[in-house]
């Protein structure tokens, strides 16, 4: 423990110390380096160390690095002290931060270890370092705590402590005050010379003057002497009055001075008249700069020359007051930046008003596309334009403006003008219009001379070799047969005339027959023409009518029953269960007439109540999804409502969304007092007959697919309808087939292992050298899939899952040298599934047998499926997954399984694609459907 008198021989040193590094700091003629020279020997002196360092701190990236001002050369080798030397001047800068220095610089911690040798902070020594006995390393911090410089002292006797650092914490915070002033001086040497670098600049390319705070001008650039023909002695001491043009108004100098002497900065540009009488035009910034007290001592102008630039604005100004044409200038981002006087007054709105929304804001909605396009054209580089728009303007009218423009691509600015053509334009549709209508009654006249030509003659073929197989010999279901056809003929050529004679329909000039009819008998037959239909759908189609109602009426039964087809096919096509049912009423009576009330009621899918009446109108369903799903061309009830108006009635409908519909009307007869029959042979309805289309008989039939559904069900329809079937799992089995065998017809599917349908095809062209008919089989619906199998050479395309009137019809046309059937791309995803429904509906057609055969195939191939899926799935063997999915996909398409044939067809897809996120999403999803469907069937 130091003894007092110690203590105060230590803090007189200490004091001693800080005066001797004060004064050396204010002495001009010591550098910084001596300067830390001073501080380390005094550091030393009073620590009693054998050496030490000061350095600053440095920052390259990030990292720190020391860079000593002053180092003790004790006991330093002679290569040592020559790299020392070399450095001397600059300051060694040291990067090695594994010492127990670096521990300082990486940390900001003071360091105190008195057996270096062991500590674990220690990483080595430098070259040609002498022995370090003790060590004490301190940080030197700046403002905000940062670290920026640091001492270091070695070997003094009995080591550090704490203690040593607190009692030199005055040469520490000096040490700091001196790095940080040092920094400051060199950042203020460094702005300075930028600084006038900066000026130096302005001078030489700006017009430049300075006034004191009463705006007398203290300084002038030769660029402002020159432009105002004054020497700078001339200017000095003068306000800027001295330039007055007399141009401005006493309120544009008045807002100047105000916001300058306000502290605030002013940009315009003003009109001066220089010494010499002439004008120029100068685009100026003035800047205050204010004292402590915050008020402007000092005015710094920087100006610009654009007289030939404001000259060229007047004269452009000029042209747009006198102009008697639209003119304006446009930007690229679509706003309108000048518009003459002759635009403000035709459209009604400012100049302001037109600049400050974009163009096309102004625009008639039917114009907006084609202008956009004209506009974007000259953007792209077309150099002129010429065009027509319809403007909107402020009171709402509408002008016509026909436009030509140019691009300056020097300013990238587009310059029209316009010419007002609403008034020849409004006289040339006149005169053209008035033409269209004659060209169009014309032309009209002659389509549905054409037209009636076409249609009615081939019709009249039908008629007519109808009646005339009718007289033969037929049995009772013959004769039913024919009277149904003969009426759907009667009742389509009645309205073919109709839509034909569209002259008749637009006039209002469609007369109602009169003639007897049997209501009854007109009634069932309605219900004979959709019982197929309805059948077909399972629905139960019912027929009630009063018994009171008269036997025969007079009237038109064919406009009627047009009618009443319109209204009961619509109820069948938006009815999936339950029924649909045709009511004949009788509302009252007298001696002879009778008014009835027709209704058709449906449990379908029912019309929300705000789109009743949208849908009697042309061209209109409820929904927009409706003609997707359903079909239909929107004209049926409209057709409807115009033939009950021409009754005399009015159809009104009622519906519950989910519930079903009411279509109704009323009607009055004259009641026929004639009971004759001899008009129920008149009266003949279309039924269309199911049944199986005999081919001929023993047609030899080579069916080439690798999914067993497939082949089961191509067997059996091609089986029920007179065909003998072989089959072949893949393309090249097919090709060693047909080297020994002959066949009729081939039906090829398109993808199959091995060999698919596509190349199979073109060896049996180009390498078997066979003519044999092919029909192609694939589950892609696109016309793009059907034309590369037509070039592959074969001769008809159908899509899965087909049903048996397709690839039946497919076989037919091709044995009978029919044209090629069209693809039908109408594919519906969307129906929901009912598996126990689709294997009765199987069983229904096909009978228990077959449905076993197809359940069991299916019940089979499901859990090799989820097999594979999920063996490879997460290995990424994706082809497998492919193979497996497209497996499984003809098998469901084929059984009309259509949720798993789309999840299928669409795994197979991403999986082909190796999007391994999308195949993991669709496995899942494909697997929980297998897992479920085989739950379904289980009872089955």
């Amino acid at each position: 423990m130091l003894t007092s008198t110690k203590q105060q021989e230590l803090s007189a040193q200490l004091l001693q110390s800080i005066v001797e590094i004060t004064t050396a700091s204010i002495d001009p003629t010591v550098d910084k380096r001596s300067l830390f020279k001073i501080m380390l020997h005094n550091l030393l002196s009073l620590t009693q160390s054998e050496y030490g360092f000061i350095g600053e701190v440095l920052y390259t990236e990030g990292v720190p690095r020391l860079k000593t001002y002053s180092i003790t050369d004790i006991s330093w080798d002679e290569e040592t002290a020559a790299l020392y030397k070399k450095y001397e001047a600059t300051g060694m800068v040291f990067t090695n931060l594994n010492t127990l220095f670096g521990y300082t610089l990486r940390t900001g911690e003071v360091v105190i270890s008195n057996s270096p040798g062991t500590d674990e902070r220690r990483g080595g020594l430098p070259h040609g370092h002498p022995p370090l006995n003790y060590y004490l390393g301190i940080p030197i911090k700046g403002e905000e705590n940062k670290l920026i410089g640091m001492m270091g002292l070695g070997n003094k006797k009995g080591g550090y402590h704490e203690d040593d650092f607190k009692f030199i914490e005055p040469l520490i915070s000096i040490a700091s005050t001196l790095i940080t002033a040092d920094r400051i001086r060199e950042d203020k040497e460094h702005f300075s010379g930028r600084m006038q670098l900066y000026r130096n600049i302005i001078d030489s390319y700006a017009i430049v003057a300075i006034t004191d705070g009463k705006g007398a001008i203290t300084y002038a650039n030769d660029l402002f002497c020159e432009i105002s023909k004054y020497s700078l002695d001339e200017l000095k001491g003068q306000t800027h009055a001295l330039l007055k043009s007399n141009y401005h108004d006493k309120n544009f100098y008045t807002d100047l001075w105000s916001s300058i002497s306000n502290g605030k900065s002013w940009k315009g540009t003003i009109k001066n008249r220089a010494k010499d009488g002439t004008y120029y035009w100068v685009e100026t910034f003035i800047v205050p700069f204010i004292n402590q007290a915050g008020q402007p001592y000092e005015f710094f102008s920087i100006s610009n020359d654009v007289t030939k630039i404001k000259e060229q604005e007047i004269e452009l100004q000029n042209v747009f007051n006198l102009s008697v044409d639209v003119l304006c200038i446009c930007n690229m981002e679509g706003y309108l930046t000048r518009a003459s006087s002759s635009f403000t007054k035709l459209t009604g709105y400012t100049e302001i008003e037109l600049t400050s929304r974009k163009f096309i804001e102004f625009i008639l909605a039917e114009d907006v596309q084609s202008t956009l396009d004209e506009f974007h054209s000259i953007s792209n580089g077309a150099l002129t334009i010429d065009f027509d728009t319809r403007w909107v303007c402020k009171n709402g009218d509408v002008v016509r403006l026909r436009w030509v423009a140019a691009l300056n691509q020097q300013n990238n600015l587009i310059y029209a003008s316009a010419s007002d053509i609403t008034k020849k334009v409004e006289t040339e549709e006149k005169l053209m219009a008035s033409k269209i209508e004659m060209e169009k009654a014309k032309a009209k006249d002659i389509f549905l001379a054409n037209m009636s030509h076409e249609i009615r003659t081939p019709l009249n073929a039908i008629i007519g070799f109808t009646d005339l197989l009718s007289e033969t010999s037929l049995d009772k279901n013959q004769r039913n047969h024919i009277e149904i056809i003969q009426s759907a003929l009667d009742n389509l050529n009645m309205i073919i005339n109709d839509i034909l004679d569209i002259s008749k329909l637009e006039s209002g000039k469609i007369e109602l027959e009169k003639r007897i009819f049997n209501l009854d008998f007109v009634m069932r037959q309605l219900i004979n023409i959709h019982k197929g239909k309805a059948d077909s759908k399972r629905i139960r189609l019912l027929y009630t009518k009063d018994s009171d109602l008269p036997v025969n009426l007079v009237g038109d039964d064919l406009r009627l029953s047009q009618i009443l087809i319109n209204l009961i096919s619509n109820a069948l096509k938006f009815t999936a269960k339950g029924y649909v049912e045709l009511k004949a009423q009788k509302i009252s009576s007298s001696a002879n007439k009778v008014c009835i009330r027709f209704s058709v009621h449906d449990t379908g899918i029912g019309i929300d109540e705000d789109k009743l009446q949208l849908i009697f109108e042309r061209f209109t369903q409820a929904e927009g999804y409706t003609t997707r799903v359903f079909g239909g061309t929107g004209l049926g009830l409209n057709i409807v409502r115009s033939l009950v108006e021409l009754h005399g009635g009015k159809i009104d409908v009622t519906s519950t969304p989910g519930v079903g519909s009411v279509f109704s009307f009323e009607i009055e007869y004259d009641i026929s007092v004639d009971e004759s029959d001899d008009t129920l042979s008149k009266f003949k309805k279309f039924n269309k007959q199911t049944g199986n289309i005999q081919i001929r008989d023993h047609i030899s039939v080579l069916l080439v697919d690798d999914n067993p559904h497939n082949q089961l069900l191509a067997k059996t329809y091609l089986e029920r309808n007179g065909c003998k079937v072989e089959i072949v799992e893949n393309g090249e089995l097919a090709l060693e087939h047909l080297k020994n065998s002959k066949h009729d017809l081939i039906v090829m599917d398109v993808q199959m292992p091995i060999l698919d349908g596509i190349e199979a095809t073109k060896q049996i062209r180009n390498t078997l050298k066979l003519d044999t008919p092919i029909i192609g089989c694939s589950a892609h619906a696109l016309s793009s899939e059907r034309k590369k199998c037509l070039s592959a050479g074969m001769n008809n395309y159908i899509t899965k899952p087909y049903s048996e009137m397709d690839i039946v019809d497919a076989v037919w046309n091709l044995i009978q040298h029919r044209e090629q059937i069209q693809l039908d791309t109408d594919t519906d995803s969307t129906t929901d599934e009912n598996v126990v429904e689709i294997f009765k509906e199987w069983e229904f057609s096909y009978g228990k047998e077959t449905m076993m055969k197809l359940l069991n195939l299916l019940r089979e191939l499901i859990p090799e499926t989820i097999q594979a899926i999920e063996a490879n799935r997460d290995n990424g063997d994706f082809s497998i997954v492919a193979s497996a999915s497209h497996k499984i996909c003809g098998s469901l398409g084929s059984l009309n399984l259509n949720h798993g044939y789309i999840l299928a067809q669409q795994l197979e897809r991403v999986a082909k694609n190796n999007d391994q996120q999308e195949v993991e999403l669709l496995s899942l999803k494909l697997l929980e459907y297998l897992r479920g469907l085989m739950k379904e069937t289980e009872g089955i």
